[in-house]
This record gives C-alpha cells, sequence and structure tokens, in this order.
C-alpha cells in the first residue's frame, strides 16, 4: 500500500466500491463459524482491516484519496 511506485490511477481502479465493501465486512468478522479461531484473532482481523482502510481511504500520500492544492472552497 505504501509502494509509492504504484500510481494513484491504479489504486483507484483496484480499490473501487466493490473490494470496499468487502473489506468493510471483515468489521462483521464473525469468527464463532470456525471453530479454531480464537477471539484476539477476531480482534486481530478487524484492526487489520481497519488500519487498511485508514491507509487507503485517508491518506493522501498513500491512499486513493486527492488533496486539494488550491483550498477546500476553491472552485475550477
Amino acid at each position: 500500500m505504501k509502494n509509492t511506485a504504484i500510481l494513484k490511477k491504479t489504486k483507484v481502479l483496484f480499490f473501487n466500491a466493490y473490494v470496499l465493501t468487502h473489506m468493510m465486512s471483515l468489521y462483521n468478522y464473525d469468527a464463532t463459524k470456525h471453530a479454531t479461531v480464537a477471539e484476539d484473532d477476531k480482534a486481530r482481523v478487524k484492526d487489520a482491516a481497519h488500519q487498511l482502510l485508514l491507509s487507503v481511504c485517508c491518506s493522501f500520500k498513500f491512499g486513493i484519496c486527492f488533496g486539494n492544492k488550491a483550498g477546500g472552497l476553491a472552485q475550477r
């Protein structure tokens, strides 16, 4: 994710609405379906999904967000 050699356009195409929706579904990860999965693992899955979504959706440098260099209220 933090590879600056990957173009932002490529990241936007990869992290489309379909992929992001499935990543968000990890917040509702149900570890009870698997008898061998502990509660700690359930929390780790949620935390890893949260950290990845933060990187993808909130980072101007590494994510899919575009910064507005002209200011928040500027018009084109």
